[in-house]
């Protein structure tokens, strides 16, 4: 493999063994996914990798012949909770670490969404699995680490929203990373809420009643212009505003989540925000009148 020039290694499921000098002064290897069926590494595998930052276990530690890491001075083994025979292990410091589990399957309704995830394909499970949304963290639900569905409510209708899952367990109390980003739903639209509501009618013997309050409509977000967006400068979105509504813009990266401001003048909305660091940003600007909250608008910002 010397030449090769790879970085990154996922070795095959089937596999029950690394033959002595295979990835021998691979210098270029910084990190390589070992399957559970590995139960010896021979001499010298790993001797001269030396960018190695992790070596990723997915079963029990396995036998190592003579200097297998040797000039490798800064690389960590990651262990699966439940695994064996770590106790007297000393090759390379050793860590815990959970697979992140596969992307969200979601189905929409109109305030919540039920989303399946399958059953990890390793043992031992995990405790749990949890989703959340990227563009509400809060919004989340646990489900067994054997996979199956749970649902999220509290969620706006008519507005877009993308899941991640993460797996995890309790002793030792170990996380993984997130899951990639399930296909964006948008879910289903409420009817309009009409702007009068009926004065109750009263028995002629009484007074009527003062009519029922009217819930303010609030009216759709239009086309949204968008300014071009760079790290460290601030994005722009501006549209056309409603009558007596006030809006509030933010973004989330992953668990990161950062607020801008709104301003309205002359019947225009302009909004900035600043993002500062490099990804996909989920942006959300929410109309809010008299207390209610409107129909969101979301965009995914690539940010270089």
């Amino acid at each position: 493999y010397q030449s090769t020039g790879l970085t990154s290694v996922t070795l095959s499921s089937g596999l029950t063994s690394i033959g002595s000098f295979t990835f021998f002064g691979l210098t270029g290897l910084t990190s390589i996914t070992i399957p559970a069926g590995v139960t010896s590494i021979g001499e010298m595998a790993f001797n001269g990798v030396t960018r190695l930052e992790r070596v990723s276990f997915m079963g029990d530690a396995p036998t190592l012949g003579l200097n297998v890491f040797r000039e490798v001075a800064s690389a960590t083994a990651y262990r699966r909770p439940g695994t064996l025979g770590w106790g007297a292990w000393n090759a390379l410091p050793v860590e815990y670490f959970l697979p992140a589990p596969l992307s969200p399957t979601v189905s929409a309704g109109e305030t919540s969404v039920t989303v399946a995830i399958p059953a990890p394909d390793y043992l031992p499970l995990p405790d749990a699995i949890t989703v959340r949304s990227l563009e509400v963290p809060s919004r989340t639900c646990t489900m067994a680490g054997s996979g199956g569905t749970c649902t999220i409510t509290g969620l706006v209708a008519g507005a877009t929203y993308t899941f991640v899952a993460t797996t995890s367990t309790a002793t030792p109390a170990v996380a993984s990373a997130d899951s990639a980003a399930s296909t964006p739903v948008t879910l289903r639209a409420v009817a309009p809420v009409e702007d009068s509501a009926p004065v109750v009618q009263a028995p002629a013997s009484a007074p009527a009643p003062s009519p029922l309050p009217v819930a303010p409509r609030i009216q759709a977000i239009g086309a949204v212009a968008w300014a071009s967006q760079k790290a460290g400068q601030r994005l722009g979105a501006s549209f056309t505003a409603s009558p007596g509504t006030a809006y509030a813009i933010t973004a989330t990266l992953q668990r990161r989540t950062v607020t801008g401001a709104c301003r309205v003048a002359s019947g225009r909305v302009a909004c900035s925000i600043s993002l500062k660091s490099a990804g996909k940003w989920m942006v959300v600007i929410t109309p809010k009148k008299s207390g209610r909250v409107g129909v969101p608008v979301t965009k995914t910002i690539n940010v270089r």
